[in-house]
């Protein structure tokens, strides 16, 4: 898997409000990568080509849209790799800062009823299953290196550089990040 971070796209994902500018914006980002550039997680050359592609959900404010990734295959040794942007946490389809959201209200008052009103396309047993994830997996780890969930972008980074996987990922399989930082 790898996942593309990017500083100028990251805010702009939960103002999509349909499924052809969620693919756009997606393709979008997708293009800016140099292929050939990326590395495998088999410490290969990075010689990848467009193996075909797969379709996920992706639950946004506007409603549950479906998103075309696309899948590079090494030709160095054969392994395929989605590219997800670091906005997408693998194997779920509630973005990361919506499920750091949810983080971050766990303890509010009226923090669940908060996300259900601003979120009516995730359910309250997802809300839950982020809940526990973060606290069976996550919080520890985040403490450990002193990580905090305030910057999303210091997060996604933070986390790639102690445990090689993105915040919130399920499995623990191999996981690239590959970044770009957007000079103004």
């Amino acid at each position: 898997m790898i996942t593309y971070h990017n500083d100028k796209i990251k805010s702009k994902l939960l103002e999509i409000d349909s499924e052809s500018k969620l693919q756009d914006f997606y393709d979008a980002a997708v293009n800016d990568i140099n292929r050939y550039s990326i590395g495998c997680v088999n410490s290969c050359g990075g010689n990848h080509i467009i193996h075909g592609y797969y379709f996920r959900k992706v639950k946004l404010p506007f409603g549950i849209f479906r998103l075309r990734i696309m899948r590079l295959k090494c030709k160095d040794c054969g392994v395929t790799h989605a590219i997800l942007l670091s906005d997408l946490v693998p194997y779920t389809s509630i973005p990361l800062a919506v499920q750091v959201e949810i983080i971050r209200k766990q303890s509010s008052k009226n923090g669940l009823k908060l996300i259900l009103d601003c979120h009516p396309e995730i359910c309250e047993c997802e809300i839950y299953n982020v809940i526990l994830r973060y606290r069976n997996h996550w919080q520890e780890r985040l403490n450990t290196f002193r990580i905090s969930l305030g910057n999303l972008n210091t997060l996604v980074i933070s986390c790639f550089s102690n445990y090689l996987v993105q915040f919130m990922q399920v499995k623990m399989t191999p996981n690239i990040l590959y970044t770009f930082n957007h000079i103004a």
